[in-house]
């Protein structure tokens, strides 16, 4: 059995799943649970160009401590990001984000930073330009820090 939700009724069912912050060791919240991977990997089986699951995903499998050392995940994580960027880059510039940490993930240090970069150049604020470059310095010294 499939079940077909609508972009409202996906982000509820998000919700039902239950999700609750996590401030992870790196300093990078983790809100969304392992249940709710099988629920946005479960959306992609039917909807494989959804942006959110392609974005939320990205960044779990990108930021979070439990895939810290997970190569397969990161590697999977910057399928995503690009497919993501790939729909959305020029109305969401949180896709530049994702994508910039999928590359720290994978090791891409310089296209890591010039994403970010431009996604704080581009913030629509000063409020979204901190929290860009405070993601930024955090996400980046999680794979810094375990390079060393």
């Amino acid at each position: 059995m499939h079940l077909v939700l609508s972009r409202a009724a996906f982000g509820i069912a998000l919700c039902w799943v239950g999700a609750c912050a996590v401030r992870s060791t790196s300093g990078v919240a983790e809100v969304y649970s392992e249940r709710h991977e099988t629920v946005l990997e479960q959306r992609l089986r039917e909807k494989p160009d959804d942006v959110n699951a392609l974005h939320i995903l990205a960044w779990i499998y990108s930021t979070y401590d439990r895939y810290r050392y997970d190569n397969a995940k990161h590697v999977l994580g910057l399928e995503y990001a690009q497919r993501a960027f790939s729909i959305a880059a020029d109305r969401d510039i949180y896709m530049y984000e994702v994508l910039g940490a999928a590359m720290y993930a994978n090791d891409n240090v310089a296209e890591g930073d010039r994403l970010y970069d431009y996604a704080i150049e581009h913030a629509k604020d000063e409020k979204q330009r901190s929290d860009l470059s405070g993601n930024k310095q955090k996400i980046r010294s999680i794979y810094s820090d375990s390079q060393d």
